[in-house]
């Protein structure tokens, strides 16, 4: 695909696919993270980020350490509610 009209814009402009699709590609793990996390589902989202190779994950650990934050709060939250409703 490289040498179609699609492909070299992809190359020029780092296209990336908005929609989730399949695939060990990096543009296909961080589609289907992206879709997770417009669903709120943000530990899905962390499981397919830590399926990227070494290098895209490094370039994404920022984005899970705080993609754990958020994960954390918000079950910190539904125990202080179930403890407060108890």
């Amino acid at each position: 695909a490289g040498g179609t009209v699609g492909g070299l814009m992809r190359n020029l402009f780092n296209v990336r696919s908005v929609a989730p699709r399949e695939g060990k590609e990096v543009d296909a793990i961080l589609s289907r993270a992206e879709a997770a996390v417009r669903d709120g589902r943000v530990a899905d989202a962390i499981a397919e980020r830590d399926g990227l190779p070494e290098q895209a994950a490094a370039q994404t650990a920022a984005w899970r350490e705080l993609a754990e934050t958020r994960l954390a709060a918000f079950a910190a939250l539904d125990d202080l509610v179930v403890t407060m409703n108890q």
